[in-house]
């Protein structure tokens, strides 16, 4: 569940519809829609942490050129729609700024976090940000090596048992022939 933002930080793309305008209303990206079947004016089911609640499909959305987030489902309503489906409160799992032209993002964000409590709140620049959803993401996978290992191991071990079972048949067998030519 995504909660709308303004347009300039929206990375969505609205291919059909548009936008929710109303409590009610929700856009789903292409993937999703097509491959439940939903159309423009269907009614969604939606739940986050509570009860399930009805929308209006009023827009299909890509992400940028994409279809999808990586096979997930993405379900657009008003912020406050999405916090109260969330639980969240009044709080917010993230917010994007933008500085005034001729502002760093490094200034920017000093600026931000000299306006905020100390250590409440993790405040980055853009860059910054990338790098620790790289980082979280390829910490997230880091079991992925492991289990490839595993499996690699076993067919290591598999192919070695098949090799040594067919070359003992075959010496088996030859040691056979030469005995009943003498």
């Amino acid at each position: 569940i995504y909660g709308l933002t303004l347009p300039r930080f929206d990375p969505f793309v609205y291919v059909q519809g548009h936008r929710p305008r109303a409590p009610n209303q929700v856009v789903l990206d292409s993937f999703s829609a097509d491959r439940a079947g939903y159309r423009i004016g269907d009614t969604v089911k939606l739940s986050g942490k509570g009860a399930v609640e009805s929308f209006r499909l009023v827009g299909i959305a890509n992400f940028g050129e994409a279809s999808s987030l990586g096979g997930a489902s993405v379900a657009i309503v008003q912020t406050p729609v999405a916090q109260r489906l969330l639980h969240l409160g009044d709080s917010f799992t993230s917010i994007d700024l933008a500085a005034k032209p001729g502002v760093t993002p490094e200034q920017l964000a000093a600026n931000v976090r000299e306006a905020l409590p100390a250590g409440a709140y993790t405040v980055r620049t853009g860059n910054q940000q990338a790098r620790a959803d790289a980082n979280a993401i390829k910490d997230q996978l880091g079991f992925l090596r492991t289990v490839l290992f595993v499996f690699a191991a076993i067919a290591l071990f598999v192919g070695a048992f098949l090799i040594v079972n067919t070359l003992s048949i075959t010496v088996a067998q030859r040691t056979r022939e030469p005995a009943l030519l003498r």
